[in-house]
């Protein structure tokens, strides 16, 4: 049945006639032949024919179905044939097809098992790139958050749960901005319209907030992207942690615009700030602070209570002047900048400055009580630029300190006129000092008893035309310039040749004035013994006068001084007696030989009583206390009586001389020889 079946869906599917069925070839064949001989034989039985022709006709007859079947099967044959042949040829030809699509088969199989390696390589290869990509996400020191367009977190990484403490899936759909420092709903809006345009957000920083509450700062950068597998809309957060760098990014700006210290900002940030005000021509006023004294704090309590000190009085500043910036200027010293450049509000700032100021601080077992000194200046009025305006208050603090403690000074162009003489004083000593164009004059000192020149002063003197000034800003800037060490050593090197070369064969003394800063300089006591040596003259000729204004505030310091002096044979008088309040002290602690009563109380003796009577009880405490006296500034006949009469044993003055130049004084010196001793009248 199975070959019935199959022989029919052959035949349905090549087309072939009925003639190529065998058994309806002979059915045709059996009907044909049947057919055949019932009608030949019932013809001849209706012909009748003798037997003879009926078996002649017979045998025609049958050669006639044989030729008949012949010619028949010839015809179904050759259709069938060509049939056959048609179906041989394609055959063949299906035969050679499928043997062509046979090795078309064979090449394809070859072409897809090599593409399935490929394929296969190819699928390794993604896997790599997969399990690569897996492990950058997992292992990189990025943190990196999956999270929806409306901020839900969808997924992190190992580096996001390593920084911020929370376990994989914890936060999961959880709000994203909820995790952020500041989440202000305004700026997490603007972030999301921004990405929703721009579809990237790079370098935006923030501070995140950890699971243990610690903050970290965050650089963030955000991407929209599409996800492949829900083909919607994902956010990829990318942030690298900065706090580290952060922390020394602050460190390295507060070591190059904060002071250590205080913690304030410091120079360098206050001249970017001033110059930004004046590059925008903004009015502002400055203070420059500097305190009076404040190295007596370092010395006596040490710099840790200095230290302690700056920086309350820096977190004072801050406090009582809110709208002002405060900046400390280095060491001891504060700079504010205030915008507003009012004059009453000026007032107001410096009347505020000093009541702060001028209040006790308290550390452990001391107080201490600080006083400052203020420099003034406002822009454009005293300068239009920082180098004019800081060379200014820089005059005006200087100022300010001259004047004494807690005293503050608006710049005026008087004090840059003062400035200027200092400057052009200074620079004159100098080039006198390299030129040796200092002159020493001698002003005779005369013994009240016998009216004869018991000594002579050493007075310093120069030509006027190269430098014009008098010998009190001579001195003064000699002081502050340090200067005067110099100038002292002169007047000792050629006043101990003047004496030894013209005063030997004499009982004349020589009176020198010191200075503080040369009595206190290095090698001083050397450079004594070695003139003396040089020279070969008696130290006890010689009187060091130190006045009252510069001798030392520390008392024990101005005693060990004084007796090395003497210890050497020096004598020392205390000049200007009187003017200053420690006077009495000066005598009880430091051994003086002789005491000089100031000028300002001679000028008056005639005229006021209470001057008299001043100038009386020195003299008569210097003798009870063995002390010579010298009265300077006589100028009249009366006013050397009167001092006599009250047992003065010195006079000097232009009633009795002028300062000389040496050959001056040396002309004098020969003329009072000539001259009766007692030529001068009461």
């Amino acid at each position: 049945m199975a070959n019935k079946k199959r022989e029919r869906i052959i035949l349905a599917r090549y087309k072939l006639g009925f003639t190529t069925n065998p058994l309806r070839i002979i059915f045709m064949y059996l009907v044909v032949g049947f057919g055949w001989i019932f009608m030949s034989d019932t013809m001849l039985y209706a012909l009748a024919l003798d037997k003879g022709v009926s078996a002649t006709l017979q045998s025609y007859k049958g050669f006639l179905y044989v030729l008949i079947t012949a010619f028949l099967m010839y015809v179904i044959i050759k259709k069938d044939y060509k049939r056959i042949l048609d179906l041989t040829a394609s055959v063949a030809l299906k035969n050679e097809e499928l043997t062509e699509y046979s090795n078309d088969l064979e090449v394809a199989k070859e072409m897809l098992v090599r593409q399935l390696g490929a394929l296969n390589d190819s699928l390794d290869t993604i896997n790599a790139h997969k399990d690569f990509s897996q492990a950058i996400y997992d292992n990189t020191n990025a943190a990196i958050v999956t999270m929806s367009i409306d901020g839900d977190i969808l997924d992190y990484n190992q580096c996001f749960t390593d920084l911020f403490g929370y376990a994989p899936g914890e936060i999961v759909n959880q709000k994203w901005h909820e995790f952020l420092a500041n989440h202000d709903e305004f700026l997490i809006s603007s972030l999301r319209e921004r990405l929703h345009s721009d579809k990237i957000i790079n370098n935006y920083e923030c501070q995140a907030k950890t699971k243990d509450g610690r903050l970290l700062e965050i650089v963030w950068n955000n991407n929209l992207i599409k996800d492949p597998n829900s083909n919607g809309t994902v956010v990829i957060c990318i942030g690298i942690d900065r706090t580290s760098e952060k922390q020394t990014e602050r460190r390295i700006y507060e070591l190059a615009f904060k002071d250590r210290l205080t913690k304030l900002d410091n120079q360098l940030v206050f001249e970017r700030q001033v110059a930004k005000l004046i590059e925008k021509g903004l009015d502002f006023t400055l203070y420059y602070l500097d305190f009076d004294n404040f190295r007596n704090l370092n010395d006596i309590h040490g710099h840790y209570y200095g230290d302690c000190f700056l920086q309350d009085y820096a977190r004072m500043l801050q406090e009582s002047f809110e709208t002002i910036e405060v900046f400390r200027f280095g060491g001891d010293e504060f700079m504010l900048l205030d915008r507003n450049s009012d004059a009453l509000h000026a007032n107001h700032v410096l009347s505020s400055l000093f009541k702060n100021t001028s209040r006790s601080y308290v550390y452990d077992d001391f107080s201490y009580y600080p006083s400052i000194s203020v420099g003034v200046v406002k822009y454009p009025e005293d300068g239009n630029d920082w180098d004019t305006i800081f060379k200014n208050i820089d005059l005006a603090l200087y100022k300010a300190k001259t004047k004494g403690k807690n005293q503050a000074v608006k710049f005026h162009r008087e004090i840059q006129f003062e400035i200027e003489t200092k400057i052009r004083i200074e620079n004159g000593i100098r080039q006198m000092l390299l030129n040796d164009d200092f002159i020493s004059y001698y002003q005779p000192i005369y013994d009240f008893d016998d009216q004869e020149i018991a000594g002579v002063e050493s007075l310093l003197r120069w030509d006027r035309s190269i430098l014009d000034c008098n010998p009190a800003q001579l001195v003064s800037v000699a002081e502050q310039t340090g200067q005067i060490i110099k100038i002292d050593r002169w007047v000792i090197d050629n006043s101990f040749r003047f004496m030894a070369e013209n005063l030997q064969s004499t009982r004349i003394t020589m009176s020198i004035n010191l200075s503080t800063k040369t009595i206190e300089s290095a090698g001083m006591m050397e450079f004594l013994l070695k003139k003396l040596s040089v020279h070969g003259i008696d130290p006890a000729r010689i009187i060091f006068e130190i006045t009252e204004h510069s001798l030392f505030d520390d008392i024990e310091f101005s005693r060990y001084q004084v007796k090395k002096l003497k210890a050497i044979g020096f004598k020392i008088a205390l000049d200007d007696f009187g003017t200053r309040y420690s006077s009495l002290n000066y005598l009880k602690n430091l051994e003086f030989d002789r005491l000089k009563i100031d000028k300002e109380y001679i000028d008056k003796i005639n005229e006021s009583q209470n001057d008299r009577v001043i100038v009386e009880q020195i003299i008569t405490l210097a003798n009870k206390l063995d002390i010579e006296t010298v009265a300077e500034g006589i100028e009249c006949p009366e006013q050397f009586a009167q001092i006599k009469s009250m047992g003065c044993t010195y006079a000097q003055g232009y009633l009795l001389a002028r300062p000389q130049c040496p050959d001056d004084l040396l002309a004098l010196l020969n003329e009072e020889n000539e001259k009766s001793p007692n030529h001068l009248s009461d």
